[in-house]
């Protein structure tokens, strides 16, 4: 079990919380370690020097080092699958809004024309001039209104 700790900063006996922590705590030294190896070295507040330490000498403490390698395992496992779920969730997501956006811009397109011949029906031509322009300027707004 995770209860005899030698009493340097931590508690001997802990709460599963506290495991817990420690264990996410461990776990961030680890990829820490991966990145940059010279922060860890000066890092010392949370214990977290001490846990940077555990993981050189297990055999100082009475966890097997197969127990806390299963333990990291599954944190990474867990940390993947949650990596895969949000980045599937936001493909989903830009997905939903891509089909919502496309059906809205299509209705609004049928109901726009329907629109368009409504007011070429009353004889509004200079919004007809408008329309067939690709991206009306103000130059171009004007010399309709001169024509």
């Amino acid at each position: 079990m995770r209860t005899q700790y030698p009493a340097t900063c931590m508690p001997a006996t802990k709460s599963e919380e506290e495991e817990e922590e420690e264990e996410e705590e461990e776990e961030e030294e680890k990829r820490e370690k991966e990145e940059e190896d010279e922060r860890i070295e000066k890092v010392e507040h949370h214990c977290t020097y001490r846990n940077h330490h555990h993981h050189h000498h297990h055999h100082h403490f009475t966890i097997t080092s197969d127990s806390d390698d299963v333990v990291v395992v599954v944190l990474v496992v867990v940390m993947l699958v949650v990596v895969v779920v949000v980045v599937m969730v936001m493909v989903a997501m830009v997905v939903m809004v891509r089909i919502v956006s496309t059906l809205i811009y299509r209705s609004y397109r049928i109901n726009g024309s329907r629109d368009f011949a409504r007011r070429i029906n009353n004889g509004d031509k200079r919004q007809q001039e408008l329309f067939s322009l690709d991206k009306p300027t103000e130059h171009s707004y004007d010399f309709v209104l001169e024509a």
